[in-house]
């Protein structure tokens, strides 16, 4: 996620982290902010010019642009949201979150927490400490994931599951129709200076939130060419612990929102792979850590802003990755 030349010129802020190694809850904001001026030829994120895309986004997206009362689901701080963002059914959900926050990428989950229990510095309830581990978007830091999950190029590139970082343009921006790109439509990765409602960058879009493809609702055997999420991820996964005959893409699991099972807002979370588990939802719903909302049957879902939108999926038993079974699962489709 090296910054380009454009906007190594700009300026932007670092969020530090001070106890990022060990012992730091998912819902703890930054300590600090540096701020990055002035243009330089390194590329170290270090540096006290700006090397990175997100050092720009976050000088606006983050506390260091507002105060941030740290109060969920909405709070009273935070930007205000546009009405039309809060549609398709969740509730107190009126106010941005802080991508500094969510962004976090604490050196004790990156790679595999098989066997681990992150108490809170994961933000899970106790009965869902182990066998888990925080999940990111690689974008101010790597996962250090490499081993499960498919994805499509240049995810899947050899070497680079795992190490790699990505853009925070790589999601938002403008349209793409492609369903294996993120290549804005009409336009070459050369044309990133051209600032149209077509180029790269947070100049316009079609879909809400500037993103480059529908989320919800979004069926996970459908919409594969607008879709955000199958642009970068493959939907038959053996490493899903369903196999690859019974994956995401089967007769079960095709007729329901990628939303159903995993978080809304997929920047940062408290489980691994972004799963939801209405067995434990906590500060993010305004509810204490470990607090069991109640089984869904298939006509129900759970839709607390801005995390939870037609939320279905509990975990009968919390498995290390690789290790689940239908048995493990208290989504509706049994």
């Amino acid at each position: 996620n090296i910054a380009s030349g454009v906007l190594r010129g700009s300026w932007g802020v670092e969020p530090v982290y001070t106890n990022s190694s060990a012992g730091r809850s998912f819902f703890a904001l930054p300590e600090s902010y540096t701020v990055k001026r002035g243009v330089g030829t390194t590329t170290a994120v270090g540096d006290a010019h700006v090397t990175r895309e997100y050092q720009v986004c976050l000088k606006c997206h983050s506390d260091y642009g507002y105060t941030d009362d740290n109060v969920l689901p909405s709070g009273t701080t935070r930007p205000l949201l546009n009405a039309a963002n809060t549609v398709n059914g969740r509730t107190s959900y009126t106010r941005y979150t802080n991508q500094a926050r969510e962004f976090q990428a604490p050196t004790s989950h990156t790679g595999l927490a098989n066997g681990k229990s992150l108490g809170t510095e994961s933000g899970a309830g106790a009965t869902f400490n182990a066998n888990n581990a925080r999940s990111w978007h690689p974008v101010i830091g790597p996962t250090g994931r490499s081993t499960y999950g498919t994805y499509k190029a240049p995810w899947n590139n050899a070497g680079a599951r795992g190490v790699q970082t990505m853009y925070c343009s790589d999601c938002h921006g403008s349209q793409t129709a492609s369903a294996t790109s993120v290549i804005p439509d009409n336009r070459s990765p050369t044309a990133a200076h051209v600032a149209t409602s077509s180029s790269w960058g947070p100049h316009g879009g079609a879909y809400k939130m500037m993103l480059k493809g529908t989320w919800y609702p979004l069926t996970s055997g459908g919409a594969a060419g607008s879709g955000l999420c199958l642009k970068c991820h493959t939907l038959s996964n053996s490493n899903s612990g369903f196999g690859s005959s019974t994956g995401h893409a089967d007769s079960k699991h095709n007729k329901y929102s990628c939303s159903s099972c995993h978080v809304a807002v997929v920047h940062g979370w408290k489980n691994k792979s972004f799963l939801v588990n209405l067995r434990d939802v906590g500060p993010e719903a305004g509810l204490d850590a470990g607090t069991n909302v109640g089984q869904r049957s298939s006509n129900q879902s759970y839709n607390v802003g801005p995390y939870y939108m037609g939320a279905q999926f509990y975990a009968v038993t919390w498995r290390a990755s690789g290790s689940w079974g239908e048995s493990d699962c208290g989504h509706s489709h049994k």
